[in-house]
């Protein structure tokens, strides 16, 4: 897993006290039981996700789990196509299935 290093203020990335593996097989649980198309990085805990949106959109995001600490993990999620205001929306989705799995700040 690689290191969490804050470059810049973001405001999607979530921060968990959760284990890593944890975090992980909750997202694969949300983009399976969403029918959202996703590739998973090898050895890593990276994943990228093409979410088709019903009015004909597509937002491309790459999610990432990091190291911050011995006990905080962060989630960090990157639009890497699409429109903005939906990848928040779907962003906002993913935030809310996750629920008290998030449970720090940074």
């Amino acid at each position: 897993m690689e290191e969490y290093v804050k470059i810049v203020n973001k405001n999607t990335e979530l921060f968990s006290l959760f284990d890593a593996e944890t975090l992980w097989t909750a997202l694969l649980e949300f983009v399976e039981s969403q029918g959202i198309k996703h590739e998973m990085a090898k050895d890593k805990y990276k994943m990228k996700l093409q979410i088709l949106i019903p009015e004909g959109d597509r937002i491309d995001m790459t999610v990432k789990v990091l190291k911050v600490d011995h006990e905080k993990v962060c989630l960090e999620f990157s639009r890497t196509g699409g429109d903005q205001l939906i990848f928040f929306s779907e962003f906002s989705k993913i935030k809310e299935y996750y629920g008290d799995l998030i449970n720090a700040t940074y």
